[in-house]
C-alpha cells in the first residue's frame, strides 16, 4: 500500500473518531436537522410555515430544544424555502431520530470525499502533500459544529467544492441550484458563472432550475409566495443577533447597534464579487465568491467555515509562489483548531470575532492573489486525464 493511500485511511481514521465523538455527546433534539423534519412534516401536515417551531414539536410529540429560546422570547421560525421543503421530503418517510442519523452519516461521506479526493485535485497534489491543512480541517471547529448542528454544511460545501473544480462540467448547474435552495448564500456563486460569457449558460440553467424547484415546492406544500417572504422577514430577523453569529454585518453590529449594517455590508460583498468576476479569472472568481458569502451573509453559523476548506487549503499549497497567502490560510486553520478551547478560556465574542476576520482575511487574500496563479482550465483537465486519473496536466 503506497504513502498516499495509508495517509488517506490515517486522515478519515481521524475524522471518524471526531465525528464519532462530538456526535455522541449531542442529543438530537437539539440539532438543526430536527427543527427540518419538524418543518417539512408539519407544513406537509396542514400547519403554516409561520408557526412557531414549538408549536410543531407539540403536534408530533418531539422533545426539540432550539437553542433561539435561550436568546429571545421571539417565535423561533423555521425559514426554508418551498424548494428547500421539497428536497427535504424524504423527512415525510422516516422518524425523526433516523432521520438525524442519516444526515449526520450524509455529513461524514460529503466531508471525507472533500477533504480526501476534491480539495487534493483542486490544490493539483496528492493528499499527502496536504497532510497539514488537511488534518487541521479535520481538527477544526467548524467540522464539529457541523457535526452537532448542521451536516447540511458538509453536503455544501461538497458541491461547491465540486463547482471551483469544475465550473464547466455538466453538473455545475444542478449543484448550484441545490446548494442555493438549501441555503441562500452560496448562491452568490451565481454573479461569476452569469458575469462569464462562455459559462453563463451554467448560471441561467442553475437559476432556471432552482425558480422551478421552488414552484414545484410551493405547490406541493401549498406555501404562497406571501408566506415565502414573509417567513424570511420574520424567521431570519431573530438570528441576526443571535450571539453566536459570525457574519461580517453582526460584528458590525455588535459594534454600531444599527441594523442597517446588515443589508449595506451584503450589498458591498455583491458588488465586490461581481467587480472580481469581471477582471479575474473564473476559478478565481468563484473563489472569492464562496469567501465573500460566508463573511458577507446576514447569518453566518461556525459549520459554514466548511465551505472555506477548499480555498484555505489552496491558498496554503501556493506558499512557494504566494507566501501572504499560506500566511492567512495558517492563521484560519490554526483558529479554528483552538476555537473550542478558546471559547472556553477567552471572553466568547472577542473569539467570535476573531473567526470572523480570519475569514474576512482568507476571502481578501484570495481576491488579491496573482491572476497567473489561477489557470481556469486546470480544473478541467485532471478529469480528462483517461491514463492517470489521479495526476493533473496542465
Amino acid at each position: 500500500m503506497t504513502r498516499s493511500r495509508l495517509f488517506e485511511l490515517a486522515l478519515a481514521g481521524v475524522a471518524i473518531l471526531v465525528w464519532a465523538n462530538v456526535l455522541g455527546d449531542v442529543p438530537p433534539n437539539h440539532s438543526d436537522t430536527t427543527q427540518d423534519w419538524l418543518m417539512v412534516n408539519a407544513v406537509a401536515d396542514g400547519l403554516s410555515p409561520l408557526e412557531d417551531v414549538k408549536v410543531f414539536a407539540r403536534r408530533f410529540d418531539v422533545p426539540f430544544v432550539g437553542p433561539l429560546s435561550q436568546h429571545t422570547s421571539e417565535p423561533h421560525l423555521v425559514y426554508r424555502t418551498p424548494g428547500a421543503l421539497l428536497l427535504l421530503s424524504p423527512f415525510l418517510l422516516v422518524d425523526w431520530i433516523p432521520a438525524n442519523i442519516v444526515i449526520s452519516c450524509l455529513g461524514l461521506i460529503c466531508f471525507l470525499w472533500m477533504i480526501l479526493r476534491v480539495i487534493p485535485k483542486y490544490c493539483q497534489t496528492e493528499p499527502v502533500k496536504l497532510a497539514i491543512p488537511l488534518l487541521l480541517v479535520v481538527l477544526s471547529i467548524s467540522f464539529r459544529e457541523a457535526v452537532i448542528w448542521g451536516p447540511f454544511s458538509a453536503v455544501i460545501g461538497l458541491l461547491c467544492s465540486f463547482i471551483l473544480f469544475r465550473p464547466h462540467a455538466f453538473g455545475t448547474s444542478m449543484n448550484l441550484a441545490v446548494v442555493s435552495i438549501l441555503r441562500v448564500y452560496p448562491a452568490m456563486l451565481f454573479f461569476p458563472l452569469v458575469a462569464k460569457r462562455e459559462i453563463r449558460p451554467k448560471g441561467v440553467a442553475a437559476l432556471g432550475i432552482a425558480v422551478a424547484v421552488t414552484l414545484v415546492g410551493s405547490v406541493v406544500f401549498a406555501v404562497s409566495a406571501a408566506e415565502s417572504v414573509a417567513l424570511f422577514r420574520e424567521g431570519t430577523r431573530p438570528w441576526l443577533t443571535f450571539p453566536w453569529n459570525t457574519s461580517l454585518g453582526s460584528l458590525l453590529f455588535r459594534g454600531t447597534g444599527k441594523a442597517w449594517v446588515f443589508p449595506l455590508v451584503t450589498m458591498l460583498g455583491v458588488g465586490c464579487v461581481v467587480i472580481c468576476s469581471r477582471r479575474r479569472p473564473l476559478s478565481q472568481s468563484l473563489a472569492f465568491a464562496v469567501a465573500t458569502a460566508v463573511v458577507v451573509s446576514p447569518v453566518s453559523w461556525l459549520h459554514y467555515g466548511l465551505v472555506l476548506a477548499p480555498a484555505v487549503v489552496w491558498l496554503w499549497s501556493k506558499g512557494k509562489a504566494y507566501p501572504v497567502g499560506r500566511v492567512v490560510a495558517s492563521a484560519w486553520l490554526v483558529l479554528e483548531c483552538l476555537g473550542l478551547p478558546l471559547l472556553g478560556a477567552v471572553d466568547r465574542d472577542a473569539v467570535l470575532a476573531a473567526i470572523t476576520v480570519s475569514r474576512l482575511s482568507v476571502c481578501l487574500a484570495v481576491g488579491v492573489a496573482p491572476r497567473s496563479l489561477w489557470l481556469d482550465h486546470a480544473n478541467e483537465t485532471s478529469f480528462r486525464s483517461t491514463k492517470h486519473p489521479d495526476v493533473v496536466t496542465v
